[in-house]
């Protein structure tokens, strides 16, 4: 029987530039491809992430059924440096998989370590799944932090979460709520706080 579409597309971003795997991969690729297929997918994705270090297959690690992904994942993350694209992005999916806050620690060392671009930081922090601490620390950010981007994405980040919105919103649906991320941002450090009380309260 002939491979599935997806199966052979899938093979295609595996074998493509770094920028075509980022836009190409499918979070659900083992939900549309024939059951035969998952096995050799399996093989091919633990390989490829275990001994080319292909990062970009994190996502596909808690998924597999014939591995230990989780176990692989942390193994991975154990020998990355901080701060690190690949320390966040294995640190993301193990916090999303297993859900334990411990795994946001990685950010915050990332984003104590790093001396520039540390809006890069903080935009992913806020593209992990919602939750308590997530949100403290972009207050934190948001409070604290001098340098003007990273004080933008933590406001969008804690704008999200209050409002309970999907940070994957397309551009036109977020044009419409700059002005009260501006309200967070435009003021003086020394009244973020005051700004942020009256987002949680929903006076903006």
């Amino acid at each position: 029987m002939e491979n599935s579409s997806e199966y052979k597309q899938f093979l295609s971003f595996i074998n493509a530039s770094t920028r075509e795997k980022m836009d190409g991969y499918k979070l659900n690729i083992f939900e549309n491809i024939y059951e035969w297929e998952r096995d050799e997918l399996e093989d091919i994705i633990w390989e490829r992430f275990n001994n080319e270090s292909n990062i970009e297959l994190a996502c596909y690690l808690p998924q597999l059924k014939k591995y230990d992904g989780i176990e692989a994942l942390q193994n991975k993350l154990s020998e990355c440096a901080i701060p690190s694209r690949e320390s966040r992005m294995i640190a993301k999916v193990l916090y999303n998989s297993t859900g334990k806050d411990c795994y946001l620690d990685i950010f915050k060392e990332n984003y104590e370590k790093s001396k520039e671009n540390l809006y890069i930081i903080v935009t992913e922090l806020y593209y992990c799944k919602p939750g308590k601490k997530m949100f403290d620390m972009l207050c934190d950010i948001y409070l604290n932090c001098n340098e003007e981007l990273a004080v933008n994405s933590a406001a969008w980040g804690i704008f999200f979460y209050i409002k309970g919105i999907d940070p994957n919103i397309t551009l036109t649906e977020k044009i419409k709520y700059i002005p009260i991320v501006n309200m967070l941002t435009e003021c003086e450090k020394t009244q973020r706080m005051e700004q942020l009380k009256k987002l949680k309260n929903g006076i903006m």
